[in-house]
């Protein structure tokens, strides 16, 4: 926790304007409730895009997520304008959740808590394919809080939309600058420390067979873990701005993500998964061509991380 309490206090120093405040239990939430007695009654919500008329509902939504994230143990973070805010004073406000078995600290939880595996499998991954816990947290910790300084910095991170496609390339793109910023800080902490970007980018990878697409930064990671050109500096802002460059470059636009989506949606099937099992949102990637060659990308990437996992020489 002190490792937890320190980082937040640089983040802090960096934006005085900004309070960023840890949830980790429904007790600590509750304290909080109502958030227009705590944050004033002109509170708003910042990550989405949304006509004011509906200011009050996307604020009770967002409040019935952090339940449910804390519910469940998940990170997450949420960026709220707070001018009349009672006990703070800061106009602005990033409530954040964090992953509750990697709090805890045992050697294996940050391993099982990003691969699905059966626990013989598990128990039998060499040491060296385990994610690290302290070097998860803080990941986790940073790629939260960047989510809130990103909105803050360049506005909301979810346009309006109908297109459920759309909505997820949106929600890839803010998880790809989310992993691009929490990697340069993992690298300007632990300079070398590519073992760990290895070992997420292997869980990224096998998730896909879970059809979690919009978390698959493996590129990302790799492509990073293996550039020598990136800042070394420690400073919380000028990764911030190196983070935000980077992210023009690298992530993914809406018609690259749906080829992506497209070839997911054979690579998957190919691997065993049902498409039945699959959201109805994405049934539309049916009727899409998907590349040969990102088809062919992905299924190396998967059978090359299989490999790894299960030691298949």
């Amino acid at each position: 926790m002190q490792l937890v309490e320190e980082r937040i206090e640089r983040y802090t120093q960096a934006y005085p304007e900004i309070e960023f405040k840890l949830l980790f239990t429904i007790d600590d939430y509750e304290q909080l409730v109502p958030f227009t007695k705590t944050f004033g009654n002109d509170l708003s919500n910042l990550d989405y895009e949304h006509p004011a008329e509906l200011r009050t509902t996307l604020i009770d939504a967002q409040q019935h997520r952090i339940i449910m994230l804390l519910y469940n143990g998940m990170g997450s973070s949420t960026l709220f304008k707070t001018p009349s805010a009672v006990v703070t004073k800061k106009p602005y406000t990033c409530l954040l959740t964090l992953n509750h078995p990697v709090v805890n600290q045992k050697p294996i939880t940050s391993t099982r808590f990003m691969f699905d595996l059966d626990e013989k499998t598990l128990n039998t991954m060499p040491e060296s394919l385990h994610i690290d816990n302290q070097d998860f947290l803080l990941f986790t910790l940073d790629h939260e809080i960047f989510h809130c300084i990103d909105v803050y910095t360049n506005g909301p991170s979810y346009p309006q939309t109908t297109d459920p496609i759309k909505a997820c390339s949106d929600r890839a793109r803010a998880e790809s600058r989310g992993d691009i910023y929490a990697t340069l800080a993992h690298l300007s902490r632990k300079p070398g420390g590519n073992l760990f970007l290895a070992n997420l980018a292997n869980a990224r990878t096998l998730n896909l067979l879970n059809w979690d697409v919009e978390h698959y930064t493996t590129e990302i990671l790799l492509a990073l873990a293996n550039t020598s050109k990136l800042s070394t500096s420690e400073d919380i802002k000028t990764l911030m701005q190196q983070s935000m460059q980077l992210a023009e470059e690298m992530t993914p636009t809406h018609a690259e993500h749906l080829q992506f989506l497209a070839a997911a949606w054979h690579v998957v099937q190919k691997f065993g998964l049902d498409t039945d099992a699959i959201p109805d949102d994405y049934a539309i990637l049916a009727d899409e061509r998907p590349d040969p060659d990102i088809v062919k990308s992905l299924s190396n990437e998967i059978n090359t991380t299989i490999s790894t996992i299960y030691a298949i020489p």
